[in-house]
């Protein structure tokens, strides 16, 4: 995977309008488990008709997507699957591809003035199958959509002198070592925590990283599909739930010495790794000093939504 190696000077433009402040970046559930506000997310998934009578008889589905989160995105295939086939009468016919590109850039939400992101709409045509008289049939389809995202945490840690610890102290101040951080909406989730208190005399510090899957699907190796499929893509086990983070801070006055970069992250789960860092002159930090950092990702994800048809079998229709 072509993970970010940008500084964070020239990552910022890219993510100027869609980033939120951590303390103003507000998420809600939907029925379907997906985190309103994180990535591409199905805002429609229906069809023309929910139940029929015979074979053959034309049905619509449609699918409406929507880019919630805060990047913009080119890569992004929305799919049909059920039971299609031409080999038996008792299969649906498609009359369409199984997958369509999006063939726009789908732009980012923009939460500064609440402006919407980027949509589109894509349907099938489908012939429904042969259903022996007098019998019903229910038939399941799943619509998904594969996109390509990038998660962006920023913040600054803020190192201590004894010092200046005391001196705050008796001021009655409080201090912090993790100044506000700035993020990206997506499906994968960033935030970066760490001790209440770091001190210079230690000559080190440590870090937390909490990453989260709240976009309701699947984390892929983008690497792995054809964005241009005219079927579903073919995705093996191994090519699925692990993300890698890219950690960006000045190497002039830090070693990162210890960090576990590459995860396994499933549908709805929340991992925390730790990362050391070694300050290489503790003895100039007289007050305070902050370092800037960065954590990103860049990965595939997709989405399921379900829809039902009900097909009853027609008097006198045979199967040819």
């Amino acid at each position: 995977m072509k993970y970010l190696k940008q500084s964070l000077s020239k990552i910022l433009p890219i993510f100027i309008i869609p980033l939120l402040l951590l303390s103003g970046c507000v998420q809600t559930t939907d029925q379907t488990g997906t985190v309103k506000g994180s990535g591409i997310v199905i805002t429609d998934f229906s069809s023309s008709r929910d139940y029929v009578e015979g074979k053959d008889r034309a049905v619509r589905i449609y699918m409406e997507v929507e880019n919630q989160g805060g990047y913009a995105t080119d890569k992004v295939l929305v799919c049909l699957i059920g039971s299609f086939g031409e080999i038996s009468e008792s299969m649906w016919k498609l009359e369409d591809n199984e997958c369509q590109k999006i063939d726009r850039k789908l732009e980012a939400y923009d939460p500064t003035t609440d402006m919407p992101g980027g949509t589109a709409r894509k349907a099938w045509t489908l012939k429904s199958p042969w259903v022996p008289y007098p019998q019903e049939s229910d038939y399941t389809f799943t619509g998904r959509v594969y996109y390509f995202y990038r998660s962006m945490t920023s913040t600054k840690i803020k190192v201590y002198s004894e010092s200046e610890i005391e001196a705050a102290r008796q001021r009655g101040e409080t201090l912090s070592s993790v100044e506000q951080q700035v993020k990206t909406i997506s499906p994968i989730d960033i935030t970066i925590s760490a001790p209440t208190l770091l001190r210079a005399e230690d000559g080190y510090f440590t870090i937390r990283i909490q990453v989260s899957n709240v976009g309701g699907g699947i984390v892929f190796d983008h690497r792995k599909i054809d964005w241009n499929s005219e079927t579903p893509p073919s995705l093996s086990i191994d090519d699925l739930n692990y993300i890698k983070l890219n950690i960006t801070y000045p190497k002039n006055e830090l070693d990162m010495t210890a960090c576990e970069t590459e995860i396994e992250l499933k549908k709805g789960e929340t991992r925390t790794i730790s990362c050391d860092f070694e300050i290489k002159d503790p003895e100039s930090i007289t007050t305070w000093k902050s370092y800037p950092i960065t954590v990103e990702a860049e990965y595939g994800y997709y989405v399921d939504r379900d829809l039902s048809i009900t097909v009853k079998g027609k008097k006198g229709e045979t199967a040819k």
